[in-house]
């Protein structure tokens, strides 16, 4: 349920998402994509989608986070490159 925990619960994971963003942001873009617009649209999404989230431990979430910040880091950097 409540949205405000839900959006706390994330937010415990947004350092981390943002050091694997820039870690794995390619070179040529970093002037162009932001890792915290990266992570930013990886919360926006975990709170959309939590409901599809199958997890039961800290691990799980964790690395489905990931997951979707990995998904929209190779979106956006297929749309950047191909620019």
């Amino acid at each position: 349920g409540d949205e405000s925990k839900l959006g706390g619960l994330l937010n415990l994971y947004r350092n981390y998402l943002h050091l694997v963003a820039r870690s794995q942001l390619d070179r040529r873009l970093v002037r162009r994509i932001s890792p915290s617009d990266l992570v930013q649209e990886t919360m926006l999404e975990a709170c959309r989608d939590f409901n599809q989230f199958r997890g039961d431990s800290p691990q799980e979430l964790v690395a489905w986070m990931r997951r979707i910040l990995i998904n929209n880091l190779i979106r956006t950097s297929e749309i950047h490159l191909m620019t």
